[in-house]
């Protein structure tokens, strides 16, 4: 995130933007609209102002016993406040929103390392200002979401119910029995025994031969 006291400062393709809506440095709506692609950041540096998301809590603009009046008064008026605020003052500023019973608050903190960091309980932290930020403005690191100025995030989609277990399967059907056949022809009843020939006897030849010469006339 870049912010400065010149809008145009800031490199216009800058993805997120801090500004002041009053004070000295007051951004007009034309320097807003030089980043219209921008998440904006709207900063107030008077504890009266009701307006803005953040209040800069620093020498020179709001002091720390000044700013949970500030807190409470953005709440009344549905927005989440939160605090500009370097090291120095920050554990001033955490008792004087404690001891004024504002529990609901962000900080934005600076702490000038020149590397970018989010310093652990922040939602951002500046860590770089001119000149070593590489042109009129200063540097923060920004958490993903941040309450009150990014939009709330879609719910996750619900899960699709679980179906329950399919049945077991079940058994095969027994075999079909097979088809009847043609009936069986009835046994057929068993014929009479021959009676055997009776064997050939000693004179039958003999009698054969001569009914045989009878014939021949012998």
């Amino acid at each position: 995130m870049y912010d400065s006291i010149t809008a145009a400062d800031i490199p216009a393709t800058a993805p997120m933007v801090a500004g002041y809506v009053d004070g000295l440095y007051r951004w007009s709506a034309a320097d807003w609209a030089r980043f219209p692609n921008a998440r904006h950041v709207r900063i107030a540096v008077s504890p009266f102002t009701n307006d803005g998301e953040v209040l800069d809590v620093e020498n020179g603009d709001a002091t720390p016993a000044q700013a949970p009046a500030w807190g409470k008064m953005r709440e009344a008026a549905g927005q989440i406040p939160h605090f500009y605020v370097n090291r120095s003052n920050v554990a001033e500023l955490l008792a004087a929103c404690k001891a004024a019973g504002l529990a609901s608050f962000g900080i934005w903190l600076a702490d000038w390392t020149g590397t970018p960091h989010i310093v652990s309980g922040t939602y951002a932290t500046q860590f770089d200002h001119p000149p070593h930020s590489g042109g009129h403005y200063d540097l923060s690191l920004v958490a993903d979401y941040w309450p009150g100025i990014d939009p709330k995030p879609s719910p996750a989609p619900a899960r699709p119910p679980v179906p329950p277990p399919a049945p077991a399967p079940a058994p095969p059907a027994p075999p079909d029995p097979p088809l009847p056949g043609p009936p069986l022809p009835a046994p057929t009843p068993p014929g009479p025994v021959p009676t055997p020939s009776p064997p050939v006897g000693p004179g039958f030849w003999a009698r054969v031969w001569a009914w045989i010469r009878s014939r021949l006339g012998l």
